[in-house]
Parts: C-alpha cells; sequence; structure tokens
C-alpha cells in the first residue's frame, strides 16, 4: 500500500508539474506580441530634427520620433509612394507633430500633404490631399539624404496662418500596412 501510495503521489506531482508548465509557457506565448511590438516600436525610432515657424513663431526641436516610408502605397484608391513622420515631446515644442507626403505614381502633380503640429498653446493644420476634406494650401518636397531625408513644407492653415520650414529624418523604416 506504501508503493501504491508513493507512485499516486508521483502521479499527482507530475500532473501538477506538467500543468504549471502549461500556465508558465502560456504566459510567455501571451507576453511575446507584446514584446514583439515593443521592439518593433524601438526599431523604428529615428532622430528628427524639426525647424519651423508657425504663425510667426519658430520652433526648434531634435529628439526621436517614427520616420516611414512606402514606396508601394494608396491613397483614396490613387497609387502613390507614403512618406510619414510621427513626433512627440513633453518637454520641447512642438510638442507633436505629424506629416504624410504622397507623391502619386502616375502623373506630374506635386506631391500632395498632410501636417498637423501642436505647439502646446496652438494646433494647426494642412491638407493638400485630393479625395480628402482640404484645409489650407502648401507644398512639400522631400529630399532624400542617405537613408533619411530633409522635408521642406510651405504653406497656410484654413485660417491663414503660415507653416514654413524643414523636418529631417536620420532614416526611414517600412510603413506598416493600414486599411482595408
Amino acid at each position: 500500500m506504501n508503493q501504491m501510495h508513493q507512485l499516486a503521489r508521483l502521479v499527482g506531482l507530475s500532473a501538477v508539474l506538467a500543468l504549471s508548465t502549461g500556465a508558465v509557457q502560456a504566459q510567455r506565448r501571451a507576453a511575446t506580441p507584446a514584446a514583439a511590438r515593443a521592439a518593433a516600436a524601438r526599431a523604428n525610432q529615428v532622430n528628427i530634427t524639426i525647424s519651423l515657424t508657425v504663425d510667426g513663431k519658430s520652433y526648434r526641436a531634435t529628439g526621436i520620433g517614427e520616420c516611414t516610408h512606402a514606396p508601394v502605397a494608396s491613397i483614396y484608391s490613387v497609387m502613390a509612394s507614403m512618406w510619414s513622420v510621427q513626433y512627440n515631446s513633453n518637454s520641447s515644442t512642438p510638442k507633436n507633430l505629424s506629416l504624410t507626403m504622397w507623391r502619386l505614381t502616375r502623373g506630374s502633380a506635386p506631391p500632395q500633404l498632410t501636417i498637423a503640429v501642436n505647439t502646446g498653446s496652438n494646433s494647426h493644420h494642412i491638407s493638400t490631399v485630393k479625395g480628402g476634406e482640404i484645409a489650407g494650401s502648401g507644398t512639400v518636397t522631400m529630399q532624400a539624404k542617405g537613408a533619411g531625408g530633409r522635408f521642406e513644407i510651405s504653406g497656410k492653415t484654413a485660417k491663414g496662418a503660415a507653416v514654413r520650414g524643414t523636418i529631417e529624418c536620420e532614416r526611414f523604416t517600412p510603413a506598416m500596412a493600414e486599411g482595408g
């Protein structure tokens, strides 16, 4: 009987260990996608230099953000190449900046842009993307510099605030597909 009792305890202990191991592996699998997303986000972080004059006030910032590029993309069902800059800071101005430039793959239309700048006290927005809601007017060019590039922006918001300057990206990372 003593051997049977020991055998039952051993089988029970083995079952507990197997269940515990399965739970730990499930926790690891659950943490893996989050860890992968965090690692991907860090890999997409690049140095950005911003030099803008917005509504007569100069703003300069250097920090970490995201600069992405999709050589093949589309905007409102029109094929285009896309570049995007995302910058957020708690300690510098501008506080937030978002720029997207679309260069149509057919025709000779100038690049289209959407830019939003939050200076902490005001927000400014320009969008020249055809098919979407036009807000203000403006132009954007991008000059490649190694793995990165320099955007030159000149425009006016719908309220008449001038937005001019440059945004430099150390490098571009591949853009992730969005939409459906």
